[in-house]
């Protein structure tokens, strides 16, 4: 209703002005190809595009907001919803107007008066956009207009992606020829495109097509030597492959697509699960976003790590921790939110973690997953599952059902045991840093935070119950000196992969 009352707004003043205007751009595509539009752009030829935007926000109860006023670009915002239409100034009329876009599917306009009625005899298009659109294909207007804006070259991989389209092949020419310009783009807007572009079934399809084109290591170069980086027996694709290949596990285990093989068990991901995937970290994205690009991201520092042994064993020791530490500085350079970096840094860190505290047959001591909860944080449940999308994307075509469902069966007993568990948050501790100080003799200081960290995993491993417990198990320590007093931190693996 809000969009309505705009465009009934815009009708009146546009004809206050004898001026005309047209619904542009992917509001038409979409139309045509019976979905919602996500958005509106308007083209309007008039003298004055910003006062056109203040007399639509008045009558519409809405806001007007100057996006490029030298351009004539603006966007009425409506303040019951937040949905928004643009106006941008087709000063020269509406075709040429649409020869300046990206792609021709884009460059499709309809009479205002006539909207939503897109009937394709009423459309105005001059690039060909109907036809490309019945031959389900993303055609660039022109290379001119790709190189006018780089990112255009993302987003033909996101429209495919989207739309389930197919790149035109001369399209696809230019985009390789000119994907070293991306450099040069917003990093925000790269971003916006990469992380859309991963959200549809087929996400991996879709990172081989944008590393075909030379995009994704120009978007992320610290991929560029996993693309050469060898791997043990035990993995079937090379790092950079397999790295792509785990997006596409995350898929499979998030149920955006089905996973291939279809393991059995399958991943158990409940409704609560999906829930805890759609929670918002920033910017209008997802856990599952975050989860996806730590599978992009995991073993990113592999190449650096590498060794190979007399025997011939490659190994890559130290490549989650310091993995964790370049995934947040490719997050900061793409400028994701301070939560979002820390989360997938969180993943990448950890994500060899489950598969460690779940050797023992016995299955992980409480100790054990009170540390992985601590360690993993806020993370601990999308780590869980890029362990299982890692395990899926290692194996690839040699995936052995039986050696999967002992893997599965240990894992989700980790997730089980996190939403089992009484909270941390909520349990009581059993005494605080006051009483180890009276009781103890102790001064403020560092050693009054360890031992409370050590009586606090004490406590979650059912080790001690009450407040004397508690404070005998602090002197115990105490006595026992400095390492005694400190929480234990995990052995990093010395697995290969």
């Amino acid at each position: 209703m809000s969009i309505a009352a705009i465009l009934s707004a815009a009708r009146r003043a546009l004809g206050e002005r004898h001026a005309s205007a047209w619904v542009a751009g992917g509001a038409v595509r979409d139309a045509l190809l019976g979905r919602e539009p996500a958005d509106l752009d308007l083209a309007v030829d008039v003298d004055d595009v910003g006062d056109l935007a203040s007399a639509i926000a008045e009558a519409a109860g809405a806001a007007a907001v100057a996006l490029d006023a030298a351009r004539g670009i603006h966007r009425i915002v409506s303040r019951d919803d937040g949905s928004s239409v643009d106006l941008t100034l087709a000063a020269e009329g509406i075709g040429p107007d649409l020869l300046r876009r990206d792609f021709t599917i884009n460059a499709m306009a309809l009479p205002l008066q006539l909207w939503p009625n897109a009937a394709p005899p009423l459309v105005v298009d001059p690039a060909g956009g109907l036809e490309d659109l019945r031959a389900k294909r993303v055609r660039a207007v022109s290379e001119k207009g790709l190189a006018a804006d780089p990112v255009r070259m993302v987003r033909a991989v996101r429209l495919c992606a989207e739309l389930g389209l197919e790149l035109e092949t001369q399209t696809a020419a230019w985009i390789t020829s000119g994907a070293a310009r991306i450099a040069s783009s917003a990093p925000e807007r790269v971003r916006d495109e990469l992380v859309r572009l991963m959200r549809p079934p087929g996400a991996a399809r879709h990172l081989r097509l944008l590393d075909r084109l030379g995009l994704l290591t120009q978007i992320i170069p610290e991929l560029e030597a996993a693309r050469e980086t060898t791997q043990p027996k035990e993995h079937y694709w090379n790092v950079l492959e397999h790295s792509i290949e785990a997006v596409g596990k995350v898929q499979g285990v998030l149920r955006v697509e089905p996973l291939d093989p279809e393991p059995d068990p399958a991943v158990p991901w409940g409704a609560r699960d999906a829930d805890y995937a759609a929670q918002p970290v920033g910017g209008g994205r997802t856990r599952a976003d975050a989860l996806r690009l730590a599978a992009l991201l995991h073993d990113v520092a592999k190449p650096a790590c590498k060794t190979v042994e007399d025997d011939g064993r490659i190994r890559f020791l130290g490549h989650a921790k310091q993995g964790a530490v370049v995934a947040e500085q490719v997050m900061e350079r793409l400028r994701f939110s301070n939560r979002e970096r820390r989360m997938v840094a969180a993943m990448v860190r950890e994500h060899l973690r489950p598969g460690m505290i779940t050797r023992d047959p016995a299955g992980p001591s409480r100790r054990a997953l009170h540390r992985y909860f601590r360690d993993a944080g806020d993370a601990a449940v999308g780590t869980l599952y890029l362990s299982f999308a890692d395990y899926l994307a290692a194996r690839g075509p040699r995936f052995d059902p039986d050696d999967w469902a002992a893997y599965a069966e240990r894992i989700h007993g980790i997730l089980v045991a996190y939403y089992s568990r009484e909270s941390e948050a909520t349990a009581p501790r059993l005494v605080d840093g006051h009483d180890l100080m009276g009781a103890l003799g102790l001064e403020p200081g560092p050693i009054v935070g360890r031992l409370m960290e050590t009586l606090r995993e004490a406590q979650a491993a059912g080790e001690i119950e009450t407040r004397p417990q508690a404070i005998a198990l602090a002197g115990k320590l105490l006595a026992e000196g400095p390492a005694a007093s400190s929480p234990k931190r995990p052995q990093r693996s010395r697995r290969a992969d």
